[in-house]
């Protein structure tokens, strides 16, 4: 049986009820979007096996967070080490432009709730000044540790931008519903992931 892959990475965000709801419809409307791979949803791990002891050997040694930057992901941003809070956020503070970006992200997981909200300005900081399509990816992936204030600001400002131009892409490719969705989750709980399932249902059906 076919599915809608849209769909099927937004039912991968809820439980229960509405991830059943999610993915009938990621059944009933494959015909629509079904060539059109979505983005994977961008996320900072919280995985503990994801820090590595020799690499944080290194970096107290003296290695640069580029001669490292090999544990980074796109799509999933990885905790850089173990190292503590501060000696985390000095590592961060130490690099600039998109690098930055991802070193603050990357340590949110460790920070303490006192040290979160600056690291992730930090992020939206860097990205306003040297953001390009990947790094929304990052910079979507702080949703979760955002001020709600903050989740607005940045879904309203790259929603709809000129990633693409086709309605497809704009539900699915670069900077896309699907991609900004933990924005939406951060803002608008389950309820606002199964809004938008429905509009790419019904895109989807009318598509077909």
């Amino acid at each position: 049986m076919s599915t809608n892959p849209a769909l099927v990475t937004f039912a991968s965000l809820l439980t229960g009820s509405e991830q059943q709801l999610v993915q009938r419809w990621a059944t009933d409307t494959c015909a629509g979007l079904d060539e059109l791979l979505p983005r994977p949803i961008p996320h900072v791990t919280t995985d503990r096996s994801a820090a590595d002891p020799e690499r944080t050997r290194r970096i107290r040694a003296g290695a640069t967070y580029d001669e490292v930057d090999g544990y980074l992901s796109r799509d999933m941003v990885i905790r850089p080490t173990d190292l503590s809070p501060d000696e985390a956020w000095r590592l961060a503070e130490s690099r600039e432009g998109e690098s930055r970006m991802v070193s603050f992200a990357g340590i949110l997981p460790d920070l303490p709730e006192e040290m979160r909200e600056s690291a992730v300005r930090e992020v939206m900081s860097s990205y306003w000044v040297h953001g390009d399509r990947l790094a929304l990816r990052v910079l979507s992936a702080c949703a979760p540790w955002m001020a709600l204030a903050d989740a607005a600001r940045v879904l309203c400002s790259e929603l709809g931008n000129d990633w693409t131009g086709d309605l497809p892409g704009m539900l699915v490719g670069f900077g896309s519903l699907t991609e900004l969705s933990p924005l939406l989750l951060r803002l608008g709980g389950t309820a606002a992931i199964v809004g938008v399932a429905r509009a790419i249902a019904e895109v989807g059906q009318w598509l077909s």
